[in-house]
């Protein structure tokens, strides 16, 4: 009879560890879900800035490129209407390749000045482009706390300098 008795005694202890380490489980699996959503996010948030960065870079380069061999900025009267080309173009071609939107502030095209010597003149090609969030996170902190957070824009600069071809 003695038996029994610590039979269920024991029966019931085990029970209870084993319902206890089956919530342990499932919080443990709760906690490895949210840092892995965490992580996840971060590098879909890395990744599309990598992307844009790369974007605007290129497009900075093939601006650039076209500016130097534009011989219409190396002339003073047709300056303006060589940048706005240029402008245009490189708007359209990062439209059209990502789907970027910018602006004609985004774009700043530095021509060649008539003071540097011929055969070291440059062209500079600048874009700033604010990228949203995909992962709002200034949003939530704000929602949080009550606070405002400025993550909810990354700034992108890219800029490139080529050679005038004379």
């Amino acid at each position: 009879m003695r038996f029994k008795i610590k039979r269920k005694q024991v029966g019931s202890v085990c029970f209870r560890r084993a319902s206890a380490s089956k919530g342990q489980a499932i919080i443990e699996m709760l906690f490895s879900i949210i840092m892995f959503a965490i992580m996840l996010s971060s590098v879909v948030a890395m990744s599309s800035y990598l992307y844009v960065q790369h974007a605007t870079i290129t497009v900075a380069r093939e601006g650039a490129r076209i500016a130097a061999l534009n011989t219409d900025l190396g002339t003073v009267g047709s300056v303006a209407a060589g940048e706005t080309e240029i402008e245009n173009y490189i708007i359209n071609m990062l439209s059209t390749t990502s789907g970027i939107t910018l602006t004609e502030g985004d774009v700043i095209i530095t021509p060649p000045s008539d003071l540097d010597p011929v055969g070291d003149r440059s062209v500079q090609v600048e874009i700033d482009y604010d990228l949203n969030n995909p992962i709002p996170v200034g949003a939530i902190l704000s929602a949080l706390t009550g606070n405002s957070y400025g993550f909810d824009t990354i700034s992108i600069h890219s800029e490139a300098t080529m050679h005038y071809e004379e």
